[in-house]
Parts: structure tokens; C-alpha cells; sequence
């Protein structure tokens, strides 16, 4: 992501942004070697991704959190899912999710949020 593009909130307001705004602002190549960086941190032991956490609700939806820290270079995330098997039939999807990047835990957090 180029750094002189991405929109920074330091007042505690979450900043979110649509698949379209995340496509304009996301350096592909960038996002390719630091996911490798995030792979290899993991396999040495520097990241923390733990099981996904799952909440089961009502006739057979269900709520999952799955966060993960690379404590070598402070990069947070998390994907927050919905599943609604019987959301189709009233012209919803059946997988709703949020998937958010938060930057620099060590002295600020930016939020970045994409559906």
C-alpha cells in the first residue's frame, strides 16, 4: 500500500473502506511480500495467529473471529464472518465478512476495513 495514499484517522474513529477504495489504495506486489514476510514470521515462530474463535447462533448461523499478530514487524489483523444459510432466500449473501488491517500496535493503530 503507498503510504502517501492511505487516508490516517488518529482521533478513535475507525476508518472504513470499501472494496473499491481497498483495490485503489492496495500496492499488489507490496501485499504479495509482505504476506510471504507474514508466512515465513509464522513458520519462525514470530507471529501469533490463533484457532478461529466461533460463536454458534440460531438455526445453524454461526459468528467466527480470526485474528493474527506478526510481532516482528507490529502488523495486526483479523476477518470478522457471519454465515447465514438462509440468507439467499430473502436475497442476502450467506457469508458476510470484514476482513481489517490495524498498523503499528507498538504506538498508533489505523484501522483499515474492507467487506
Amino acid at each position: 500500500m503507498a503510504s502517501g495514499d492511505v487516508p490516517h484517522m488518529h482521533d478513535g474513529r475507525v476508518l472504513i473502506l470499501s472494496d473499491r477504495e481497498m483495490k485503489r489504495l492496495i500496492d499488489w506486489p507490496e501485499t504479495r511480500q509482505a504476506t510471504e514476510t507474514a508466512y515465513r514470521h509464522f513458520s519462525a515462530g514470530l507471529a501469533d495467529s490463533p484457532n478461529r474463535m466461533r460463536l454458534m447462533l440460531r438455526e445453524g448461523s454461526r459468528f467466527a473471529a480470526m485474528p493474527g499478530a506478526d510481532l516482528e514487524t507490529g502488523a495486526l489483523g483479523a476477518k470478522l464472518a457471519g454465515y447465514y444459510p438462509d440468507n439467499p432466500s430473502r436475497g442476502l449473501a450467506r457469508v458476510s465478512a470484514v476482513r481489517g488491517l490495524v498498523a503499528g500496535y507498538d504506538h498508533w493503530l489505523t484501522p483499515l476495513c474492507g467487506g
